[in-house]
């Protein structure tokens, strides 16, 4: 048997096979294009599934794919409870309402002098003791003022000194115009003695004019040093 009768044999063959079929077992001419349809479908199916490699359910989860991922949300979740928390420790010495009212008390806070603000030591709402530093004031003015004060000072007390100097050298003045005066007091005192000897000698016939009037004139020089030496005490 050549190769064209079995091929023509196997054609043949499904022929008589249909043909022997009871006529009960025909599918209508519309079922047979709908199997067939289903069935391409399906093949397509099962080729893209095949072509897609695994399933989803066969593939490793999103985080495990993006390890990132789950650090960069942990990171997240760390900072909003930080913020919670600090929120919280801020908020809880704050009371907050919409239609409350609160007993204040308004003090009046006063420098003794003025001046520019150059620093604040506290914020709003910080409480504070009596005592504590609120603010500075600019010095800058009061600083030269207060030097030029203590130049001032300085040259009192040199002027002082000075002055005491010249009281000392006074004083020396005084007491040696005040030793001048003695000393003219006593030689005048003499002088005096010695005057009134010589005229008493004179009258006796024991003294010479001569002596007498020299004694006079003592006693007129002496008398004329006391004077001046008073006129030098007072000077002094």
């Amino acid at each position: 048997m050549d190769a064209k009768t079995e091929r023509k044999e196997r054609e043949t063959a499904p022929a008589e096979k249909t043909r022997a079929r009871p006529r009960s077992d025909r599918r209508p001419p519309g079922d047979e294009k709908r199997l067939e349809n289903k069935r391409a479908d399906d093949t397509r199916t099962q080729e893209a599934q095949a072509n897609d490699g695994p399933s989803d359910t066969n593939k490793p989860g999103l985080i495990r794919r993006h390890p990132y991922i789950a650090a960069i949300v942990g990171i997240l979740i760390l900072l909003v409870i930080a913020a919670v928390v600090i929120w919280w420790l801020n908020a809880r010495h704050y009371e907050w309402t919409d239609d409350a009212f609160i007993d204040a008390r308004t003090v009046t806070v006063g420098a003794e002098i003025a001046g520019r603000i150059t620093d604040v030591a506290v914020t709003d709402n910080q409480p504070v003791e009596a005592g504590a530093v609120l603010l500075h004031i600019d010095d800058s003015d009061y600083q030269a003022s207060l030097k030029q004060a203590e130049a001032g000072v300085a040259a009192a007390r040199a002027e002082i000194a000075n002055v005491q100097a010249q009281t000392q050298a006074q004083n020396a003045k005084i007491d040696a115009a005040g030793k001048q005066v003695a000393q003219a007091q006593a030689a005048l005192e003499f002088a005096k003695s010695e005057d009134q000897r010589n005229r008493e000698l004179l009258a006796k016939g024991t003294a010479t004019q001569q002596q007498a009037q020299q004694a006079a004139s003592t006693l007129r020089q002496d008398q004329a040093a006391l004077d001046a030496a008073n006129a030098n005490a007072e000077a002094a």
